[in-house]
């Protein structure tokens, strides 16, 4: 257990939630309806590794018709479809190639230092302790062409710009999906928080933070056999935690466990999960041509229950898996100053019942010709935002620029499942 328990040990703090949402959570405290343990186990011990379906995205530059291709999801989904969205949707946040234009050190948590060499081939993004970056901030900076990142444009931000952990990763593939998930980092999976709990064991779900508890004694509790019948409700898409007194580690799951059972009882030590999960190491990929990508280390991975149970993992799902239909976008745009000119434009504040990943304003001449744009990403400033204002895009000189006689303007404000909604469309003056 010392490699594992090392493992737990390098992952640093989850950050705390700063998103406000005027949208009231469901009250969803029961248990779920799960599938029987008892179909997915086995009276024979099964000792050849289970093969991993989720493939390295590394052979050609991501596009954004690669991203689209994960479908938006809404209320005639099937729950399989639903898992999907959010499993590839994290994949490709942890596989996408790319290079940097120059080279950029930082830290991955304070005193941990890293660095990004110049023309050199990554595979996921970075892991940064304080950021929370989704795939659609990183494409304004990246070429599609080349698969290469403009870091030099990026300056001093480029850890707020293009980073993530362990709760930033799963928590934008999750909220693709849902619009329940509110909890802090991911890490207080507690029913009044927007989760759901999986399998036989017990813990106190009145709780209102975990702050205080140690999910290693929940365990500890609850007893291996319980534990691990818990663990073999595992499905796709939902996620096992590790906290203790507010600092752990979350993964989200790949693929159903693979439950081995002997003499009456579940084997620890033979069942499985397959989990991908941010971390801050990477691994050198050789490719058949002999060039070598450095790919993050947190891609899909085998983890035994035993493993689990002996780390203090809880094993957690969503509402929308278990009953709960996929809520509609509901997104507004209140208090905005009549008027056309950049202050009135973006004087209002923008409403999400899911979470806002980033707004830009988009301004053409008379002609209809692109002139220039202000980009706002939430990043580790407004990480989890569902209410924010426009005003993030100012100062105005800045957008000013783009505006003379005649000039049109989009306001447009990207959220968690991917939809990209126009809030204003029309003339812009200085």
């Amino acid at each position: 257990m010392k490699r594992i328990t090392a493992l737990f040990l390098l992952c640093v703090t989850l950050l705390t939630a700063t998103a406000c949402s005027d949208t009231e959570l469901n009250d969803l405290t029961g248990e779920p309806t799960t599938e029987t343990v008892n179909e997915t186990v086995t009276e024979t011990v099964n000792k050849k590794p289970q093969e991993s379906n989720l493939k390295l995205r590394i052979a050609d530059p991501l596009t954004w018709d690669d991203i689209n291709a994960i479908p938006v999801a809404n209320d005639t989904m099937s729950t399989e479809e639903l898992r999907k969205i959010c499993v590839d949707y994290m994949n490709l946040e942890l596989t996408f190639p790319w290079q940097a234009n120059q080279k950029q050190s930082f830290e991955w948590s304070p005193g941990h230092p890293d660095s990004i060499l110049a023309n050199t081939a990554y595979g996921g993004m970075p892991y940064v302790s304080s950021t929370m970056s989704t795939l659609y901030q990183i494409m304004y900076y990246y070429d599609q062409e080349t698969g290469v990142v403009d870091t030099k444009r990026m300056g001093a931000s480029f850890t707020q710009i293009m980073g993530n952990q362990c709760s930033g990763s799963t928590f934008w593939g999750w909220a693709r999906v849902s619009d329940s998930i509110d909890w802090s980092g991911t890490s207080e999976i507690l029913p009044s928080h927007g989760a759901v709990k999986i399998g036989p064991y017990e813990y106190d779900t009145t709780m209102t933070s975990f702050n205080s508890v140690k999910t290693v004694d929940l365990c500890e509790n609850n007893g291996e056999q319980i534990m691990f019948q818990s663990y073999a409700q595992l499905l796709k898409a939902d996620g096992v935690v590790y906290n203790q007194y507010g600092a752990g580690h979350v993964m989200m799951v790949t693929e159903k466990a693979v439950v081995v059972t002997k003499d009456g009882a579940i084997n620890g030590k033979e069942s499985y999960v397959y989990v991908q999960d941010q971390q801050e190491k990477r691994y050198m990929d050789k490719q058949s041509d002999g060039s070598v990508i450095l790919v993050m280390k947190g891609v899909s991975h085998k983890v035994s229950f035993e493993e689990l149970y002996e780390g203090g993992y809880l094993p957690f799902s969503l509402p929308e898996f278990h009953g709960k239909a996929v809520s509609k976008a509901e997104v507004s745009y209140v208090d905005r100053k009549d008027g056309t000119s950049v202050q009135d434009i973006i004087s209002g504040s923008i409403r999400s019942n899911y979470a806002i990943s980033d707004i830009n304003i988009r301004i053409y001449d008379k002609d209809g010709n692109f002139t220039g744009e202000r980009f706002y990403c939430l990043g580790s400033k407004n990480p989890y935002a569902r209410s924010l204002t426009a005003s993030v895009l100012g100062p105005t000189s800045l957008i000013s620029r783009y505006v003379a006689e005649g000039s049109r303007a989009k306001l447009n404000v990207r959220i968690s499942t991917g939809e990209e909604i126009c809030l204003y469309d029309g003339p812009i003056t200085k």
